[in-house]
């Protein structure tokens, strides 16, 4: 009886507030960049570059491209996030191979020119084929929909291999809405970190949660840590605090399984700030969203049962493949209800948002690491990279 009211007041307590104890954000504005070289190698992963924004600067790091050939069709050149004015340069994924400007790829007005040299072309119909076929194990076919029948998935390091890396100059404001920092709305995670003191960081969410599939996740050079494991090394770099990363994310679970093992999960760590990252899932099952919302609620109010000064970042999650199946509009759906519960003691890392942003620039491909909705490097960075803005 007694934890059944303590959870229920977390529950009112949270509720609360989302109506009632809003906190402010501060939104930076994007300016155009001043001029900047290249400062870190290029041929490893480098924690400074991997966590420098891409919304900040004159110069993009490891920008990753899905070279991509349609049949009957000219190879059309590749937009990247920026308009480049200079090529640093193009390496394999593993950016361990460096290309050649003027014999593998050119610059054309600002996008990149992919050449009759080295550097692979992956047949656009190996990605989304036109007939029915048995993929290799470690993959399935996934229905798509209107001209687009079926979408090949794959679970390693594959479409991994076959993206490049550009590392290139621009001159141009970032394009998007920069994250909100919400650095006020955690004031107990801040104190800790502003003192230096250690904290306990959980993660629990879905597979994009687990770190699915970043290059280290899988074991494959360039070896760039999950998305969380940047974010608490950013942290730590920041503050100089000791980061306890507690990853309890278990793939293909939505937000209704989180509700139901929180306890276990979540609140038994007893966390100092907890990420909640469902909602891939969610939406791409049709989960309405008040029930959506109920669910995070129940996750929160159970953490905070344990541990009353448990702070929270939720994440509104990113976009699937928008020709698949998991289109369904519900993971549009579920963020202005999710940033309705930005309060004191709760942020809101919008993604939906950013990656809405991020796509209106480049294509679906050119993030992604299963061609349905795991994030590449770089887009794992971006989460990360999103998450050190929001703590500020």
């Amino acid at each position: 009886m007694k934890a059944w009211f303590c959870v229920a007041a977390a529950l009112l307590q949270l509720v609360w507030g989302a109506v009632f104890c809003k906190a402010p954000t501060v939104q930076k504005k994007p300016e155009p960049p001043a001029a900047e070289e290249a400062a870190y190698p290029l041929d490893a992963y480098v924690q400074e570059a991997y966590l420098k924004p891409i919304w900040e600067g004159g110069v993009v790091y490891h920008e990753s491209v899905m070279p991509m050939e349609w049949p009957d069709r000219p190879m059309e050149d590749i937009p990247l996030l920026y308009a480049a004015s200079e090529i640093i340069s193009v390496r394999s994924s593993d950016l361990q191979r460096e290309y050649t400007q003027g014999v593998d790829y050119a610059l054309v007005d600002g996008k990149l020119r992919i050449l009759d040299g080295a550097i692979h072309r992956t047949p656009a119909r190996t990605l989304y084929p036109l007939e029915e076929f048995a993929p290799p194990p470690g993959s399935l076919l996934f229905p798509g929909k209107g001209d687009v029948p079926w979408l090949w998935i794959e679970g390693g390091v594959l479409f991994h291999g076959w993206q490049i890396s550009v590392t290139y100059k621009h001159t141009d404001a970032y394009p998007g809405t920069i994250p909100a920092r919400q650095g006020c709305r955690l004031p107990g995670a801040m104190a800790k970190l502003a003192a230096g003191e250690p904290l306990r960081l959980l993660i629990y969410g879905d597979s994009i949660a687990v770190g699915a599939q970043s290059s280290g996740w899988c074991g494959a050079p360039p070896y760039a840590p999950a998305w969380y494991d940047l974010f608490a090394a950013g942290l730590q770099a920041r503050y100089g605090s000791e980061i306890t990363v507690i990853n309890t994310a278990v793939g293909a679970t939505a937000s209704g399984w989180g509700a139901d093992n929180a306890k276990a999960l979540a609140a038994d760590h007893r966390p100092d700030l907890a990420v909640i990252a469902f909602g891939m899932n969610d939406g791409s099952t049709g989960v309405r969203t008040a029930d959506y919302i109920w669910n995070t609620l129940r996750i929160m109010a159970q953490v905070r049962a344990q541990n009353p000064r448990c702070e929270f970042i939720l994440i509104a999650t990113s976009l699937p493949n928008p020709v698949s199946s998991f289109a369904t509009g519900c993971h549009e759906a579920y963020r202005p209800w999710l940033l309705r519960l930005g309060q004191r003691g709760v942020a809101v890392a919008d993604m939906t948002a950013l990656h809405r942003d991020l796509l209106a620039a480049k294509r679906f491909e050119d993030f992604n690491s299963n061609n349905i909705n795991h994030p590449n490097d770089f887009f794992a960075r971006v989460y990360a990279q999103m998450l050190l803005e929001t703590v500020q």
